[in-house]
């Protein structure tokens, strides 16, 4: 069964009009369409319709609930739930949280304080960086221009009772006065490892026993860093992490051909 085209009536003779036509038959009249056919009409639900995908992109898709969040029980829920997940597991959480006025940044930085981030703590205008007693490491830093505060929160790492090792490399070595650590790497010629319980004032002894073992061919000392080399072709970095942890990493250089 055909369907019959609605008729509309020509305004200056009464004709009906099929509303497919633009004058009209009998008179040759310009037919005005209805508004929601009109060029006009039709370039607003246009843009609207544009203007809602580019919300839901940046609002709505954009959205994140703090409870989703595996460390959320160690930090204040921000104001914002505007943002971006980057990075969210039990280990660490990287979150970058939209529409942020600089004062909501400095509220948030404070009730981090409030729940233990003190340790160590480096605050400036717009970053803040600290430790907890559980030895998580915080970073929280602004964007005053885009508004966005960046939230990045790492677990301490994994380490345990340790013997230092009796390899030619680790042999090079002082034996550091802690025994809590980490090996990384332990070849013929690399040996890295990571030392816990370890202060600033045991790293500046660490790295003064280094320098009478011979690490003083050439060397570079500043806060939290040492550098050096001895006459083997050993070269030695000794650094602090931060939260009593000091990595070690001693390479052998490869005798040239």
């Amino acid at each position: 069964m055909l369907r019959n085209n609605k008729k509309q009536i020509c305004s200056n003779c009464n004709s009906p009009v099929s509303s497919n036509d633009n004058e009209c038959p009998s008179c040759g009249q310009r037919i005005r369409q209805p508004f929601y056919k009109q060029s006009w009409f039709i370039a607003i639900i246009v843009v609207l319709f544009l203007a809602s995908i580019g919300y839901y992109r940046q609002y709505v898709a954009r959205q994140f609930n703090w409870d989703d969040i595996e460390l959320a029980n160690l930090l204040p829920q921000p104001v914002s739930t505007i943002g971006e997940t980057n990075l969210n597991t039990d280990r660490y959480l990287s979150i970058d949280v939209d529409k942020t006025s600089k004062e909501e940044y400095r509220e948030y930085v404070d009730k981090c304080q409030s729940m233990g981030f003190i340790i160590e703590k480096e605050k400036l205008e717009y970053n803040y960086k600290a430790y907890n007693a559980e030895g998580y490491k915080l970073y929280v830093w602004y964007d005053a221009k885009d508004k966005q505060m960046s939230i990045n929160l790492e677990a301490p790492m994994k380490m345990e009772t340790i013997q230092w090792p009796n390899s030619a490399i680790a042999n090079v070595l002082p034996i550091p006065k802690s025994n809590i650590g980490k090996i990384i790497t332990e070849t013929p010629e690399k040996f890295y490892i990571y030392i816990g319980d370890t202060s600033i004032s045991d790293f500046n002894a660490y790295v003064d026993e280094c320098y009478n073992k011979g690490f003083s061919v050439y060397y570079e000392k500043s806060d939290g860093y040492f550098y050096g080399k001895n006459s083997e072709g050993y070269s030695l970095y000794v650094t602090y992490q931060g939260n009593k942890v000091i990595s070690i990493n001693l390479t052998k250089q490869k005798p040239t051909e």
